[in-house]
């Protein structure tokens, strides 16, 4: 029961083994595929992010130079404008028609303003104190000198090119406190480039901020300006740069050769995209957090995931239905296997898979019919022993030998031959002894010498002058093992089919050695001997009744030992008539 559990359990185990293989090259295909997949999709989306940034950058910068462009061409429109020039000249004290010329001036500035609602304010500062502006009801700080403000100074240095300032809050005017980013020029005479005075224009803080606040750069990215030295333009968090609550990496952004770097500094990790604007000098910056890009990332790798899943629950039962029609025939075969062991040979063996395993079948079923043939051989080969050893018992207590034998011993006994009474009495019991020999089928060789021995005595006896008989056999042979009552058949057959009817009797000879690696035995008689035409059937089925005696015939000799030993041994005679018949007995060495 242990032993046919586990051939189940190794039947069993076939289809696993086929299904792990299969799911392991598939789960390696699959992960190794998917890993590439997701590396080259990562890869994808942060090159994809890289150059999205900086198209937004870009877009950014363009709008700005732009807008910065259309303002210096607002100034243009003041710096060129003759009647600006004409009255910064001249000095405020010949100005004989002072008032006339301002009115124009603002008149000139008020339609500006009606054009540009991102302008807060203008301002013309002539250099012998003149302020023409289109803001009203205004007063300057007594405490500001304008010429040391700072988008005073840088358009002096310009002299007369437009130069923009970063964002601050213009506080020259009391109460006002605007957040502007400043336009400013200085103004030369036409003919003289002299000196005249420097124009301000304050734009509004928001336009920048319009421009820049409606970037989407993921969930939490952003786009700030900076100008050439680094002072922030516009920044969403502006409060909190200024607080120092928030922080830039500004000092690598200005020194940086790249478009793009990523910026591992605090908590979270930024892709840091610039963009210079060679006219103004400003920096474009654009800020991507790299969570955002996770996201993308956790998309794909969940969907790569899910996809996986799914596929390795195909693979799975595609692999389950596989293994299952490759181990069937050999469970079916595994089956038919298990009734010929339990006994059953008449199973029906068919296997149809078109492979090694149809191939395996026919085989067995053809190594099935050849032991089924094997055993009805054996069972026949058995009958055929058995008969043998009917015959050789039947031999042993031939009726007609025995009452012989009793007949003699009573007449000698009656003549007073005592002597020969216990001679023939003893070889007599001997005789039987070894026939029995306690139900064995193999004897040695000594023992079957020595009954054949006590059965020629009893015959000579019995017979006189009439039989004579040797024995000579080699002591080396006596140890081994040979097939009991061999001998005696032959022998009976040369007494009475040989020597019994010739006038003066005659003699009978034993021989035995050994040849190469057979032992011969010969029983050799000078008796009538067996004519040709009969000695080439002696041996054979239909010729046993012609040379049968009242014991045991040759054939059946033949077959006892062939049966036995295989063919390569039995008997073989030579006869001649008139000269005799010599019996050759081929046995193997067996101890």
């Amino acid at each position: 029961m242990f032993k046919q559990n586990n051939k189940k359990k190794q039947s069993r185990s076939i289809q696993a083994r086929i299904l792990i293989y299969f799911s392991i090259l598939i789960i390696a295909t699959v992960s190794a595929m998917g890993a590439i997949f997701y590396y080259k999709s990562s890869r994808t989306i942060e090159k994809n992010a890289d150059e999205y940034a900086y198209q937004i950058v870009d877009q950014v910068g363009r709008n700005v130079e732009y807008y910065i462009g259309y303002m210096e061409d607002v100034s243009s429109i003041l710096y060129y404008n003759p009647i600006i020039n004409s009255y910064l000249m001249t000095k405020p004290e010949n100005l004989w028609n002072k008032e006339a010329e301002e009115q124009k001036i603002v008149a000139l500035l008020d339609s500006i303003m009606k054009m540009r609602s991102d302008i807060v304010s203008i301002y013309i500062f002539g250099r012998d104190g003149q302020v023409i502006t289109n803001e009203r009801n205004y007063k300057l700080k007594e405490y500001v000198d304008i010429r040391e403000l700072s988008w005073y100074t840088e358009a002096i240095k310009k002299q007369g090119l437009p130069v923009v300032s970063s964002s601050h809050v213009q506080n020259f005017i009391k109460d006002r406190h605007n957040w502007v980013v400043s336009l400013s020029r200085q103004i030369n005479a036409f003919q003289t480039q002299e000196h005249l005075g420097v124009l301000l224009i304050d734009l509004n803080y928001k336009a920048i901020t319009d421009i820049c606040s409606k970037i989407n750069l993921g969930q939490k990215g952003y786009v700030f300006i900076l100008d050439e030295v680094g002072n922030i333009v516009y920044h969403p968090q502006q409060q909190l740069i200024y607080t120092r609550l928030k922080s830039e990496n500004i000092e690598r952004i200005l020194n940086t050769t790249q478009r793009s770097f990523i910026d591992a500094e605090g908590k979270e990790k930024k892709l840091v995209t610039i963009k210079t604007l060679p006219k103004v000098g400003w920096k474009i910056v654009g800020v991507s957090y790299l969570d955002d890009l996770s996201l993308s990332k956790d998309d794909i790798r969940n969907s790569y995931i899910m996809i996986t899943l799914v596929c390795l629950l195909i693979a799975t039962l595609i692999s389950a239905k596989i293994a299952s029609n490759i181990s069937r025939p050999i469970k079916k075969l595994e089956a038919l296997m298990r009734r010929v062991e339990d006994g059953d040979f008449d199973v029906d063996i068919d296997i149809r898979s078109n492979d090694e395993i149809e191939h395996l079948g026919t085989s067995f079923k053809v190594m099935l019919q050849r032991i089924k043939e094997l055993m009805k051989q054996t069972k026949e080969d058995q009958a055929a022993i058995r008969r043998s050893e009917l015959k050789a018992l039947q031999a042993q207590i031939n009726p007609h030998f025995l009452y012989n034998a009793l007949d003699a011993i009573v007449w000698m006994a009656e003549s007073k031959k005592h002597d020969k009474v216990v001679l023939m009495t003893s070889a007599l019991a001997k005789y039987f002894r070894i026939s029995l020999s306690k139900g064995k089928e193999v004897i040695q060789v000594k023992d079957e010498i020595e009954h054949i021995k006590n059965y020629l005595v009893i015959q000579k006896i019995r017979y006189d002058k009439k039989l004579e008989y040797t024995i000579d056999v080699d002591q080396d042979i006596l140890k081994y093992d040979i097939l009991k009552l061999v001998l005696q058949p032959l022998v009976e057959n040369s007494i009475y089919h040989g020597i019994k009817n010739l006038p003066g009797g005659g003699t009978v000879e034993i021989v035995g050695k050994q040849v190469d690696d057979k032992i011969l035995l010969q029983v050799k008689d000078n008796g009538v001997g067996i004519p040709e035409e009969r000695l080439e059937n002696i041996l054979q089925s239909e010729s046993e009744d012609k040379v049968r005696t009242g014991g045991v015939g040759l054939k059946n000799v033949h077959e006892r030992i062939q049966l036995y030993y295989g063919e390569a041994y039995g008997l073989s005679i030579e006869s001649k008539v008139n000269v005799g018949t010599t019996v050759n007995v081929w046995l193997p060495v067996i101890i």
